[in-house]
């Protein structure tokens, strides 16, 4: 899985801009007032501040400032699109937010998408796109950016997308080449295989749907104009990770003072073992006469869950497009308003209350509760936004290598131990269960 970043603080709030943080790239909008923007130099960015930051996954961000210049037209025109496309499997899928192994796909409560937002300025165009899926690897949306770039010339540097992480979803994935063949989800044992291998079917599909949807959210520009806010819904983060009075053994063979998913009630509890982000942010965009385009939206939350065995489902992220679009009033436009709601910094952020009391909730109810009230603090603020007919885009890209921890011989020793335990041997560690 993608490496989650923990929680970061914004910084300055004022001065424009938004980072959009994906799997390996990013992207940087610099929503300045149009006056304001001739006035940028390289000295002035230490005091820039950012309105608001989004994480997900992994990378990082490298950018300079820029002006608005000779380059665009006298009068340029802000233009905006968006668009969604069906990713749906069909069923017999594995659904991989099951872990092993997968149960298969046997209803489909509500479709997958890719849903994509296009941005112009006048001279550089920028796409963003979210994609229902569990996970996805970067060779996917490496294919769909080299078709996007070889229909419509937008290069892949204006271009970040990401996965809900949605785990009542199916899994484009989870890597073209896996550690060990028994590590993928699809079979890879034809005979004469070898590496690296190819996109499998379901792959090639979701590349070519990312694609399609963002030619259909350029083919729907228009004159638009663009705002930004943030509210927040603290009620439903939790930190899921917990420090402890007293330290439990892992299933390593090692004393941990904290634990991931301790379990609501334990009396061994302490504190949470970090803070979590409660803030949900947005882009509007609308057309020049105030009709709504889409609203593209991010809060720092793992799914949600309370999916029946078997059901294929968008989670939350799917109910807040939903009820968004009805707050607004905005169904059967054409072409039809698109709602996005991105995954933030949630790789230690889950819905459980561990210091709270149990809760049950019918299937699904506890996801539209928790889309409900993200959809109404976005739409209290969407009331009081601010809109600029124009602003400038800019984009820059870095891929980063990452170092990340590996076990040694010992903790190696102690696993295999574990993997080769006698299967009638019921004394597992609580840590050894996901």
């Amino acid at each position: 899985m993608g490496l989650k970043t923990s929680f970061f603080r914004p910084i300055q709030k004022k001065f424009f801009g938004i980072f959009l943080f994906t799997k390996i790239t990013s992207i940087l909008i610099l929503a300045t007032f149009q006056q304001a923007s001739a006035k940028l130099n390289s000295n002035a960015l230490p005091s820039l501040g950012i309105q608001r930051i989004f994480f997900n996954q992994q990378g990082s961000v490298l950018f300079r400032p820029f002006s608005a210049s000779a380059a665009y037209s006298q009068n340029p025109v802000f233009r905006a699109g968006a668009s969604t496309a069906n990713i749906t499997p069909y069923l017999g899928e594995g659904i991989a937010g099951g872990w092993l192994p997968l149960p298969l796909a046997t209803h489909i409560h509500d479709e997958l998408h890719v849903r994509s937002l296009a941005l112009d300025d006048g001279k550089i165009q920028l796409v963003f796109v979210v994609v229902d899926n569990v996970e996805i690897p970067r060779e996917v949306f490496d294919e769909a950016k080299r078709m996007i770039f070889e229909a419509i010339q937008i290069p892949k540097e204006h271009i970040t997308m990401s996965s809900t992480h949605a785990h009542s979803s199916v899994w484009a994935g989870p890597e073209i080449n896996p550690p060990e063949p028994s590590l993928s989800i699809r079979d890879h044992s034809a005979k004469g295989s070898k590496l690296p291998k190819p996109l499998d079917t379901y792959q090639q599909f979701v590349a070519n749907r990312i694609a399609d949807g963002v030619r259909v959210a350029v083919n729907n520009l228009k004159p638009a104009r663009i705002g930004w806010g943030v509210g927040r819904v603290p009620q439903h983060v939790f930190n899921r990770r917990w420090k402890l009075k007293s330290p439990v053994l892992n299933p390593f063979g090692k004393m941990e003072q904290v634990q991931m998913n301790p379990g609501i009630g334990n009396p061994n509890l302490l504190e949470p073992a970090g803070p979590t982000d409660p803030e949900v942010s947005f882009l509007s965009v609308q057309t020049l006469g105030g009709s709504p385009i889409a609203v593209f939206a991010n809060y720092s939350l793992h799914y949600v869950g309370g999916v029946p065995k078997g059901d294929i489902s968008a989670d939350y992220f799917a109910v807040f497009a939903d009820r968004i679009q009805e707050l607004l009033k905005a169904d059967r436009q054409d072409p039809p308003f698109v709602a996005v709601m991105s995954n933030g910094t949630e790789g230690d952020v889950n819905n459980i209350n561990f210091g709270g009391k149990p809760e049950k909730y019918p299937p699904y109810a506890k996801m539209r509760i928790v889309a409900n009230d993200v959809a109404q603090e976005v739409f209290r603020v969407y009331q009081g936004l601010k809109y600029k007919d124009w602003v400038p885009l800019g984009a820059a890209q870095m891929e980063l290598t990452l170092n990340v921890r590996k076990p040694d011989s010992v903790q190696l020793a102690w696993a295999e131990k574990i993997v080769h335990k006698d299967k009638t041997d019921n004394s597992k560690n609580p840590m050894e269960t996901v």
